[in-house]
């Protein structure tokens, strides 16, 4: 499921997106002050921001640069008719700009297509975490213990896409004929609640330090578990 949180202090913009997108595909969440949205970015870890600047409390700029000094590949939408947003977008593929008036059927369109078009390098992340873990695991011989001090070991982006490319390869055919259509969301889903399991048995399910080696918050940590049945 794809979470997209929408900044601002108009809660038309959420309540009336929740209409048009599908709930068992996309989860809304709302923050109404802009100062907050950076903390709400880490907490929820969203797919996609939607900016209402007109009913924002501080610089649609400022916004934008801190979010991107957070992560520099998520997807974003700015409500908005200034100019300089448009300029922006054309040096960032992973931000788009809707100009008044803000119909709502337009807005739910360009949720989906900048989801559908968004940056390899964030679809990777849960993939990457997951292998991280194991080539950890494999190469220092660790067993589950967790007295043992959290480390983050790191390792290129061509190792993983290579046992991915290994793993996946063999059956990706049986996946999309599974799949139908939505290889995206089940892979990742999947692979991101192995992930979880994984960890938490690493650490005897002690949630702290399953959140510091994850690097996610004990919320969002408690957030998937619950989203994946995890006890």
């Amino acid at each position: 499921m794809k979470q997209i949180l929408v900044v601002g202090s108009d809660p038309r913009i959420s309540q009336d997106l929740d209409k048009y997108l599908d709930p068992n595909e996309f989860k809304l969440l709302a923050c109404p002050h802009g100062k907050s949205a950076i903390a709400s970015l880490a907490n929820a870890k969203p797919d996609l921001v939607i900016l209402d600047f007109a009913s924002v409390d501080q610089p649609g700029l400022e916004i934008i640069n801190k979010i991107r000094e957070s992560d520099a590949a998520l997807a974003l939408i700015v409500l908005s008719n200034d100019p300089a947003y448009s300029e922006m977008k054309a040096a960032d593929k992973n931000f788009r700009v809707l100009p008044a008036p803000f119909r709502v059927e337009r807005i739910a369109n360009m949720v989906r297509d900048s989801l559908a078009s968004r940056s390899p390098k964030r679809e990777q992340k849960v993939l990457q975490g997951s292998v991280r873990l194991a080539r950890e695991k494999d190469r220092l011989g660790v067993r589950n213990d967790p007295n043992r001090p959290v480390q983050d070991q790191r390792s290129g982006n061509q190792d993983y896409h290579q046992i991915f490319d290994r793993t996946l390869g063999p059956i990706f055919d049986q996946i999309i004929r599974d799949c139908r259509g939505h290889v995206y969301d089940r892979l990742l889903s999947g692979l991101e609640k192995t992930m979880l399991s994984e960890v938490l048995k690493y650490v005897n399910h002690n949630q702290v330090r399953a959140s510091q080696l994850l690097g996610i918050s004990r919320n969002t940590l408690r957030e998937r578990m619950k989203r994946y049945d995890i006890f």
